[in-house]
């Protein structure tokens, strides 16, 4: 399986509208109406109005080598 393909099939894309902005903070809501607040400097481009793409994509490689290191840890503990 080619590695665009598998990163299509772990990840998530959803559409918002950058609502508006509060103080440094940015509001962004999809088409149920379900708001998201970011930091501002998330979207230093962004102006209220833009539709936002945001795509959530696991790092697996990054999750395996922080539950090892949580297990050496306590393996670590257990030994004392």
């Amino acid at each position: 399986m080619n590695n665009s393909r598998l990163h299509a099939e772990k990840s998530a894309s959803h559409e918002f509208i950058l609502d508006r902005f509060e103080e440094e903070k940015a509001v962004i809501i999809d088409a149920d109406n379900t708001e998201i607040i970011l930091p501002a400097k998330l979207l230093p481009a962004a102006k209220e109005g833009d539709v936002i793409v945001m795509a959530l994509i696991p790092k697996e490689e990054e999750t395996k080598r922080r539950e090892q290191t949580a297990k050496d840890i306590l393996n670590e503990i257990l030994k004392s």
